[in-house]
């Protein structure tokens, strides 16, 4: 494995507070007699330094996030920084975490632990499936976008699958993290034993947790949600080892922190990693012979201490890969090759020395139509997501694929990425959807192009009524646009060189295609949909720019 292919977070925590608006049996700080609460300040200069490290978004968790009385300030501080809010949350206070919603915080991850009286029992708080379900209603009514938590204990492993069904039929979040309970913090202190013999009562065995778990990825999965499993043995999940993220994963996981690994570098965090792995791992037993120990990283130790090691199934097959089992990161990269040129053979090598594996290349050439060609590469393309990708485009950051993806992965709501298009003299590009703002990672906009951009695969297809070149691609983004809800960004973390920016019209002057476009798109377009591209739609079309051709 290439060491680029790894793409360090740019995810950053701040721990708010001790204070909670509930009892959770599981909490790491059950047994804790802290009740602080960070002064404001304080957290401002965390923040200051997340964003110095080169953040982008950043985490509030606790005790309860939501109960720091200074929660709005916080709030729009994180903003003025240009760090995305996202806050970790119980739930059970829905109108303030409404307030705190209408304040800028998009972004929640809620800790969803059990089903109803289960939800109430975990949390020792009466009534709290209840506002939970009120919070999940008031967040999903200002559009913002959920991922969930859900920590394994003896309390909940039985309603797995459920909770995965709630989650896709209620919540519908971008990510599902099922955390395996691991005695940390004063759960495992050797000076509090009798908290020590506890806990049997919360930590369930891997191997009793492990087929409800499976049927729970199951489910999601087939809902198109992402699960990762949090800190779980490999060898307890064969043929699940995708979904799993060990501590040797962990600091590459774009849902994950950066613990303040500094610089943004492979082997700053990879020696973040490691000590954190010496601290809390043990490779003792069946561990210290697995074949794939390097990608596992080994079993808590105090876990190992209660339960020993008998359930675990070492791997004969050795690996130390940290990515050794993901196969859900591939892409299919798609070219238009209309002939060979010094264009393509530096793309090509680019692609050989930037990309990071898994990917395959399809090419299609200019034997018929644009629509055609591309439809042609579609109908080949196997991998869950696809890349477009000119010909023509230059200076490929490293990892520039990974990159876009996980914009896919983290943000279910985005339904097409663009690359930041550059001219040659370094000035933004007008086909980046003429929108010039830098200041933010991602940036939402009404269309983008397809030089360098990345989407899901679908089932949606370009027009073939479409002839040569021109409005096929806004047509097709259309088409995406209908068939989903969601938006198109462009990724200012990922710039490119495109060589025909200055000049490039986009198909504009194909006027068959822009009466086509026109017809077909009668009163579902305005004039910022198709900005780039002459001549340009009024604000809306109107009846005689419909009539020309049959829809």
């Amino acid at each position: 494995m290439l060491e680029w292919e790894q793409v360090p977070t740019r995810r950053a925590v701040v721990d708010l507070n001790r204070r909670c608006n509930a009892r959770c049996r599981m909490c790491y700080y059950a047994h804790s007699s802290e009740r602080w609460t960070k002064p404001l300040e304080a957290v401002r200069e965390e923040l200051i330094a997340a964003r110095q490290r080169g953040n982008f978004y950043v985490d509030f968790t606790g005790g309860e996030p939501t109960v720091h009385p200074q929660i709005l300030e916080i709030i729009q501080s994180a903003l003025e920084l240009g760090l995305e809010p996202c806050v970790i949350t119980n739930g059970v206070a829905p109108r303030r975490i409404a307030k705190i919603a209408d304040a800028g915080c998009r972004e929640w991850l809620l800790s969803i632990h059990g089903l109803e009286e289960t939800f109430d029992w975990i949390l020792d708080v009466p009534g709290a499936w209840a506002r939970m379900s009120e919070t999940i209603r008031l967040l999903k009514e200002r559009g913002c976008y959920l991922r969930v938590n859900c920590t394994l204990t003896r309390y909940n492993a039985h309603q797995l699958p459920d909770l995965a069904r709630f989650y896709a039929e209620v919540v519908d979040p971008h990510i599902v993290n099922f955390i395996n309970f691991n005695p940390y913090y004063e759960w495992g202190a050797a000076s509090q034993p009798e908290v020590y013999q506890r806990l049997n009562e919360v930590q369930v065995p891997v191997s009793e947790v492990a087929p409800f778990l499976r049927e729970a990825i199951d489910i999601l999965e087939e809902e198109g949600i992402w699960t990762n499993v949090r800190y779980f043995p490999m060898c307890l999940l064969k043929g699940y080892e995708k979904h799993v993220c060990n501590i040797p994963q962990v600091m590459f996981d774009p849902f994950e922190w950066d613990y303040g690994a500094h610089p943004k570098t492979v082997e700053a965090y990879a020696q973040v990693a490691k000590g954190m792995a010496s601290r809390i791992l043990s490779r003792e037993g069946k561990c210290a012979s697995c074949g794939v120990r390097e990608v596992c990283g080994g079993i808590n130790r105090n876990y190992y201490r209660l339960h020993g090691d008998g359930e675990l199934q070492p791997y004969d097959a050795i690996a130390s890969e940290v990515y050794a089992f993901r196969d859900d990161l591939s892409a299919d990269i798609i070219i238009p090759a209309y002939r060979p040129s010094a264009n393509l053979m530096r793309l090509m090598n680019e692609i050989v020395e930037k990309t990071q594996p898994p990917y395959n290349v399809i090419l299609i050439q200019k034997a018929q139509s644009a629509a055609r060609n591309r439809n042609w590469g579609l109908e080949r393309a196997r991998s869950r997501y696809i890349i477009m990708l000119d010909d023509d485009i230059v200076n490929l950051p490293y990892g520039w694929n990974r990159a876009l993806i996980e914009i896919l992965r983290e943000n279910r709501h985005v339904l097409a990425v663009s690359a930041r298009l550059f001219r040659m003299d370094g000035l933004p590009g007008k086909n980046t959807a003429n929108n010039y703002d830098l200041s933010a990672p991602l940036v939402p906009v009404e269309m983008i192009p397809t030089a360098c951009c990345a989407f899901r695969n679908t089932d949606v297809r370009f027009d073939e009524r479409y002839i040569r070149a021109g409005w096929e691609d806004t047509d097709f983004f259309m088409q995406l646009r209908r068939a989903r809800p969601g938006i198109f960004v462009i990724a200012n973390t990922v710039q490119v060189v495109h060589l025909n920016e200055e000049k490039n019209q986009g198909g504009a002057s194909n006027e068959y295609n822009r009466r086509l476009f026109l017809a077909k798109w009668y009163g579902h377009v305005s004039r910022a949909e198709v900005a780039g591209e002459r001549p340009r739609c009024e604000e809306k079309l109107e009846p005689r720019q419909a009539s020309t051709i049959e829809n």
